[in-house]
């Protein structure tokens, strides 16, 4: 099973203890010795290796890490980076992460697993993307984006688009469908893409890694709702007020006087004076991006806004 969005890269040389440090998203960090994990009780599971010689399979004894994290409340990420202390890494997007077991192992068959020698393992993927002997863990919150150049306007643009009945394999179910939006709109094939929705949540994902074949649901009232057959149904997202491929973006209605809260949350860090206004075609006004609240409805007259960090 191929997984290109999960990353392996050397670091730099790590010094070798016993522990697991343990990094959530706030940048919090929590230290356990490898004996408290050994210690929480252990369970066999059985992977299946391909060798030259043929299928092997093997047994495992240890504990869920995945139900682990969850259990102690590190539930705010969006990124699990695995450390080792012979510099290995291994990075795995929450999408993907949610969808696997994930275990720490300290027995394999027969074979007692000595601190240097236990490994954090995922059953349905190849050895390539186990761990042995973990020294960190860091759990990773929302990675910004450079500010879009361009801010179109969704009930602007969402006119070019035809609107689904029932898109497999959802039911009772109206709604857009991303790729239409990707390609008609942000005209690509393939973008970092960021979703903010009303009450204030972020995300980036990948397109089509993570949103191929996703849907944008029209919901009540009018809202914009993320719905991904390959993704967790636990990240889609409701009330979709900002979306962004790349250097373009879309903002929705009831964004327009959120702009100020939405670049903060996605750290732009604008200079004043950054924002431009275009009418039909022509540069109308320079404004700074925290005037924006007082000229909404003036904001929604323009075909676009431009951004200039």
């Amino acid at each position: 099973m191929k997984i290109s969005w999960i990353t392996i890269l050397a670091i730099t040389v790590l010094s070798v203890t016993h522990g697991i440090e343990v990094i959530d998203g706030d940048g919090i960090s929590r230290s356990y010795p490898v004996g408290y994990f050994r210690n929480l009780g252990t369970e066999q599971v059985l992977t299946t290796r391909h060798r030259d010689s043929g299928p092997k399979t093997e047994s495992w004894q240890g504990m869920r890490l995945d139900n682990w994290l969850k259990d102690n409340g590190f539930i705010r990420w969006q990124n699990i980076r695995l450390e080792s202390e012979d510099n290995y890494v291994v990075n795995i997007h929450r999408a993907e992460f949610d969808t696997l077991e994930c275990w720490m192992v300290f027995r394999q068959g027969e074979v007692e697993l000595d601190s240097l020698n236990y490994r954090v393992i995922f059953p349905a993927l190849r050895d390539l993307y186990w761990v042995r002997a973990v020294q960190r863990i860091v759990l990773e919150d929302f990675n910004p984006m450079f500010p879009p150049q361009r801010l179109m306007f969704w009930e602007k643009e969402s006119v070019k688009l035809s609107i689904h009945n029932d898109p497999d394999p959802f039911i009772k179910t109206r709604a857009y469908m991303l790729d239409d939006v990707m390609q008609l709109i942000f005209r690509t094939s393939a973008a970092q893409v960021i979703l903010v929705s009303s009450d204030g949540l972020r995300l980036r994902m990948e397109y089509p890694r993570h949103l191929g074949n996703a849907v944008l649901e029209i919901g009540e009232q009018g809202s914009i709702n993320l719905k991904s057959a390959r993704i967790p149904g636990g990240l889609w997202m409701k009330d979709i007020i900002y979306l962004q491929a790349e250097n373009l973006a879309l903002i929705m209605p009831q964004g327009i006087e959120r702009l100020v809260e939405i670049s903060r949350l996605l750290d732009w860090n604008l200079s004043p004076g950054s924002l431009f206004y275009h009418v039909k075609r022509q540069q109308l006004r320079q404004t700074g991006i925290d005037h924006v609240i007082l000229n909404a409805k003036e904001l929604l007259e323009a075909d676009w806004l431009e951004i200039e960090p």
